[in-house]
């Protein structure tokens, strides 16, 4: 027990402060302009990107309008997409029928290297939609193709699942907090 929560520790402080809060600003300039924000992931990734988006758009809902949403979370379509083409397609066709220039994606990944991921980033920045990856060992292809990558520095998988979402909730309260300071527009 102990180990495990020094590796959890030692990843959490190993965290780029500096792109953890350009990604918290891209964020809220998303919010702004009402862009859509949307998330991915596959396995325990595919629900924490559920989790993050909820957290954004519900817990956010007295101070912003917040439009995030999680390509995970219809099982209709995913499955549709995996059965009549490939599982590799079952975000990137999403990306192209719903995004629009200077929304976000904002891509979960263990590894860092999963196809469909890495395909829906492809899709993202062909549509010129701002691309964020959160992966953990060594970032793997997703941290070299996105525009704002954060690397977990880990090679645990539950240690990268773990704090993928303490970094939705760090993004959450900073949101909420720069919201209370007049930062960003508040609903009317």
């Amino acid at each position: 027990m102990i180990e495990y929560q020094e590796l959890l520790m030692t990843a959490i402080d190993s965290l780029d402060l500096e792109m953890l809060d350009k990604i918290v600003l891209e964020i809220c300039g998303a919010i702004q302009y009402d862009q859509r924000i949307f998330f991915i992931g596959n396995g325990g990734n595919s629900t924490t990107a559920s989790h993050i988006a909820c957290d954004l758009q519900k817990g956010l809902s007295e101070e912003l309008s917040v439009k995030a949403l999680s390509l995970c979370d219809n099982i209709a379509l995913l499955t549709a997409w995996s059965n009549d083409k490939d599982f590799k397609f079952v975000y990137s066709e999403q990306i192209y029928q719903l995004s629009q220039p200077s929304d976000m994606l904002i891509a979960l990944s263990g590894s860092g290297n999963s196809p469909n991921i890495l395909e829906a980033v492809d899709a993202a920045k062909k549509l010129r939609v701002t691309t964020i990856g959160i992966s953990g060992f060594d970032g793997g292809k997703l941290a070299k193709e996105v525009h704002h990558p954060l690397v977990i520095d880990s090679d645990d998988m539950q240690i990268v699942e773990d704090v993928t979402l303490t970094i939705g909730h760090i993004i959450y309260r900073e949101v909420l907090h720069r919201a209370g300071r007049g930062e960003l527009k508040h609903n009317t």
